[in-house]
C-alpha cells in the first residue's frame, strides 16, 4: 500500500494523538482491489486455490488489522492472520462482537504482553485490546475459529517468532503445501 493509514483501517477514526491525522478508513476500497485484480493476477502466475477455505490473509501492526478485517468485507479469506494487530482501533472489538465474517474464517492473532508500554496515545492498551478482540471474535464465532498467542515482547521485537507460529497454525488448519 501506499498509504497504509487509509488502505488498512476499515473506518475513519481518530489519529493517535492532535498532532497525528485523523485514520481515513478505506480498507474496504483497498480489499476490494485484492480481490478483484491483484488475486487473479496472482492466479494467473502461479496454482493459487480460489476457495477460501484454502486461502489465508496475514498482517503485522495495522496490516494485522486489514488482515482480521478482511473477511467481513471479502469472500476470498477463511484464514485471518493478526501480528501484533491494531486492536485498540476505535470501533474493531464492538464490531467484532456484532458482526460475522463473509466466510467460515478461522483466526490467528498473535501479540506482545509488553507492546503499548511507555505510550500515550490509544496504542497504551494494545495487549488488552488484543485480549478483548479475541474475546470478542470468540463471543461470536466460538473458541474453535480463535487461536491467540503472545509472547513477552514488544510492538516489533519477537515479530519472526510471530510469523513463524502464524505460519505454522496456518500449515496445520490452511493446508499449506509443505
Amino acid at each position: 500500500s501506499e498509504n497504509r493509514d487509509a488502505d488498512y483501517t476499515p473506518w475513519p477514526a481518530p489519529g493517535f494523538d492532535a498532532d497525528y491525522p485523523d485514520f481515513p478508513g478505506k480498507a474496504g476500497e483497498y480489499l476490494q482491489w485484492i480481490d478483484r485484480e491483484l488475486l487473479p493476477a496472482l492466479r494467473a502466475e502461479w496454482p493459487i486455490s480460489d476457495q477460501p477455505g484454502d486461502v489465508g490473509i496475514l498482517g503485522f501492526s495495522l496490516g494485522g488489522l486489514l488482515a482480521s478485517y478482511a473477511p467481513y468485507v471479502s469472500p476470498s479469506f477463511g484464514y485471518a492472520m493478526s501480528l501484533s494487530g491494531s486492536n485498540w482501533y476505535e470501533g474493531l472489538i464492538p464490531f467484532f462482537r456484532e458482526h460475522d465474517p463473509l466466510t467460515d474464517c478461522r483466526f490467528f492473532l498473535s501479540y506482545g504482553r509488553a507492546e503499548g508500554a511507555g505510550k500515550f496515545s490509544m496504542q497504551k492498551d494494545a495487549a488488552e485490546c488484543a485480549e478483548a478482540a479475541a474475546a470478542a471474535l470468540r463471543s461470536r464465532l466460538g473458541d474453535d475459529h480463535v487461536t491467540v498467542t503472545s509472547d513477552s515482547g514488544r510492538h516489533t521485537t519477537k515479530r519472526v517468532a510471530r510469523y513463524t507460529a502464524a505460519l505454522a497454525w496456518f500449515q496445520l488448519y490452511g493446508k499449506l503445501p509443505e
